[in-house]
């Protein structure tokens, strides 16, 4: 009989909506970078199937260096309602008890020292959130650090009305990728409020301090509330460039109108507002 594996233990938990290529080289990047770190960790790698239409079975490759788990549903849960589901499935104490809890879209890939670089940097005490250096090729633009500071009041009122005129956020968003060109790459590990929610790096003491991801709309503005969650927490985040992702961006989002995409963005801020902004 095999004695246990006791090595940490990192789990990735990845959410597929109608984005199967993607995926399969998303699976393949986390396996490279599992079988380079081998010998300090264990990886377990959800995979939660939002494809509501026309899915496909188990279309993930190999991954002989990963313990991997389907969670086909099939229904369109949102972002963070299908990992809430898949750490539901999974069961709560075994995510708790993971060194690492990652969370990720699938139109992006991991280097390949990924998990070495994770598991061998000796991260602040106070770390919740570890946000990677993440760069999108078809912008120039690196993603991270995302937000530096928490949002104030004047900023849900510009962002209110940004979301309300689509071909202005169109617009503006153009401005900003074209802008984002010509920003330095930040090479410096800092405290900031949130990450890219692209890909995010949770600990354990994150885990166990914010056990149910409850997130309160379907999806959008993931990062204000995750940000919040690890304030409440009493943790830091912090942008961790010794850990990189390439992304592509939008494979899933990028097949939905501005106007669907302003509308939900609206719809979660003003819930997120609420919850944790409104003078009480």
């Amino acid at each position: 009989m095999n004695a246990p594996d006791t090595k940490p233990h990192v789990i990735v938990f990845c959410v597929n909506y109608h984005s199967y290529d993607y995926l399969r080289t998303f699976v393949q990047s986390v396996d490279r970078a599992a079988a380079s770190a081998s010998d300090l960790c264990r990886v377990t790698l959800c995979v939660g199937d939002n494809t509501d239409r026309e899915w496909k079975g188990a279309p993930l490759g190999e991954a002989p260096h990963c313990l991997v788990h389907n969670f086909p549903y099939h229904l369109n849960l949102g972002y963070l309602g299908c990992v809430t589901k898949m750490m539901t499935d999974l069961g709560w104490d075994q995510v708790c008890e993971a060194d690492y809890t990652i969370i990720s879209n699938v139109d992006l890939t991991l280097s390949e020292d990924f998990f070495h670089v994770l598991f061998s940097t000796p991260w602040p005490q106070d770390a919740g959130w570890l946000a990677p250096d993440i760069y999108t090729a078809r912008l120039q633009h690196h993603d991270n650090p995302f937000m530096t500071h928490r949002p104030l009041e004047h900023d849900f009122m510009r962002w209110r009305i940004l979301y309300s005129h689509p071909l202005l956020y169109r617009f503006l968003e153009k401005l900003y990728h074209l802008r984002g060109k010509h920003q330095a790459h930040q090479t410096r590990q800092k405290a900031i409020y949130a990450g890219h929610g692209s890909i995010m790096v949770f600990t354990k003491a994150f885990m166990q301090a914010r056990q149910l991801l409850e997130f309160p709309s379907f999806m959008y503005g993931e990062e204000i509330y995750l940000g919040e969650l690890t304030r409440l927490a009493h943790l830091t985040t912090y942008y961790c460039p010794q850990l990189h992702a390439d992304n592509v961006g939008r494979a899933s989002t990028g097949k939905q109108n501005y106007t669907w995409l302003c509308r939900l963005n609206r719809d979660s801020l003003r819930i997120i507002h609420d919850i944790f902004f409104r003078e009480k």
